[in-house]
């Protein structure tokens, strides 16, 4: 008995360095300079990627217009000050933030063309293509993404060259509610063209490259997963650029072979409070009160 509950505690200990380790891979902090609040955006395991911050202020008023809206350069950007209108009366604020891998300003070339993100000749079928009903609907950032049935463990392959800008391995949960929409482990790679893929659900610990390392088309990202916002094995691959800082769009590619998006069978439920559940789009806020 007492060695079960070694083992036992061992276990819950392991499990929470694990939700220790998860993170964003976009972070707000709020560091003091005086009477001032300064908010910084942190990169953390990114190296590309774009926000927009609203602002709810008590006494208190910004150096910058909100809602505030960067492209993110380098691991810390300054998005505003904060400073207190009367010295004498409480103060407080609250902000709210949403991001999304990229930066503004892409051009995506039309003869780009995507090969599949696995080993020529494999039978893995599309469970999901351009406007499938659970996660992909028409009109919405996911559109255009496609998710392929395969096991856990299988190698994805980049499907075109780029730069690691996005990476994120620590997480080993997945489930259908809201509280899995950002635990998904995924690489996302730049193009040179400024658009972005994300390979999304892979598996604890199976991230395959490094934040900054060039790819080329064909080599090895990562390894097929289920974790995030999915209730099976599955390769989420979305091709996207940023619209407006925190506000991307999916786009239709010409793959190599061509692709059939003809409806197949699906076992889950669609999400009725999230239309893109699939990937890390963050909407997160803090509240600061100098009452409390």
């Amino acid at each position: 008995m007492r060695t079960r509950l070694i083992l036992l505690i061992a276990a819950l200990v392991c499990a929470s360095t694990a939700t220790a380790r998860a993170k964003l891979l976009v972070e707000i902090v709020a560091e003091k300079q005086g009477d001032d609040v300064l908010l910084y955006a942190h990169l953390q395991n990114c190296l590309s990627a774009s926000l927009e911050m609203t602002l709810d202020l008590t006494n208190m008023q910004s150096s910058q217009p909100a809602p505030v809206r960067r492209d993110l350069i380098g691991p810390r950007t300054l998005l505003t000050t904060l400073s207190k209108r009367d010295r004498t009366k409480a103060w407080a604020y609250k902000y709210r933030f949403r991001y999304v891998v990229g930066r503004t300003g892409a051009l995506p070339d039309p003869g780009a063309v995507y090969q599949l993100p696995f080993a020529s000749g494999s039978p893995f079928p599309i469970k999901q293509g351009y406007g499938g009903s659970f996660s992909h609907p028409k009109g919405t950032p996911s559109e255009y993404s496609i998710d392929w049935a395969m096991p856990v463990g299988t190698p994805a392959l980049a499907a075109r060259g780029g730069r690691v800008v996005g990476i994120r391995d620590d997480s080993d949960e997945n489930g259908l509610t809201t509280d899995y929409v950002t635990k998904a482990n995924l690489v996302a790679v730049e193009h040179a063209d400024g658009t972005i893929a994300e390979y999304v659900h892979l598996k604890f610990h199976g991230v395959a490259v490094t934040l900054g390392q060039n790819v080329r088309a064909g080599e090895l990202v990562g390894y097929s997963g289920n974790t995030g916002y999915s209730s099976e094995p599955h390769l989420h691959v979305r091709i996207s650029m940023v619209k407006s800082p925190g506000y991307d769009e999916s786009l239709p590619v010409r793959w190599d072979p061509p692709l059939d998006f003809s409806p197949g069978p699906q076992k889950m439920e669609p999400l009725k409070t999230e239309t893109r559940p699939t990937e890390e789009r963050v909407s997160s806020e803090r509240s600061v009160d100098s009452a409390k």
